[in-house]
């Protein structure tokens, strides 16, 4: 810490006078939740198992926007799951929530979405497609991370991903 001298004239009702005042500054913890969060591209490998069928392959992409300071973000996601010569393509709105102070190496976050799947050996849209999980981000260097991610959902029934992926701006220190 250190004194910061604030000076400034005032004037009173014939002479002005100065105003000499010192303060402590020093950082204040935690400044950075009050800034917004980068926005991330995010790439996507991992496995998804459903109940009538074996597992999947899957392969995928999202970009994620934080809204507001608290950690709250919008992550419109696309998913591409193969096994054999069957596919499922599903588009899901995510609502995401931060659980750790921004600035940590480590952020742990839950995920809850819905979208539609759309099914290689159906004609129609599809299934609707939900899930809830976790996940944790974890910075690798730089403006890069890795988050494996884990959830429980309606097609597919469990999901095990890993994204990599990139801040569109370096976090505040």
């Amino acid at each position: 810490m250190r004194k910061v001298p604030i000076v400034y004239w005032e004037l009173s009702d014939q002479f002005p006078v100065c105003h000499c005042q010192c303060f402590y500054a020093s950082r204040v913890p935690g400044r950075c939740e009050g800034q917004p969060r980068p926005s991330e591209i995010r790439i996507q490998a991992g496995t998804a198992t459903f109940f009538e069928s074996p597992q999947h392959i899957t392969f995928g992409g999202a970009y994620r926007k934080y809204f507001g300071r608290k950690g709250w973000g919008i992550e419109p996601e696309f998913s591409w799951m193969t096994e054999g010569n069957h596919t499922d393509n599903i588009l899901a709105i995510n609502l995401v929530k931060d659980l750790s102070k921004p600035t940590a190496r480590r952020i742990w976050y839950m995920v809850m979405g819905g979208g539609i799947n759309k099914q290689s050996t159906r004609r129609d849209v599809g299934l609707s497609a939900l899930a809830w999980g976790v996940g944790v981000k974890i910075r690798t260097g730089g403006r890069w991370f890795i988050a494996p991610q884990c959830r429980i959902g309606v097609e597919p029934n469990i999901r095990l991903s890993v994204f990599f992926g990139f801040e569109s701006r370096r976090r505040s220190q």
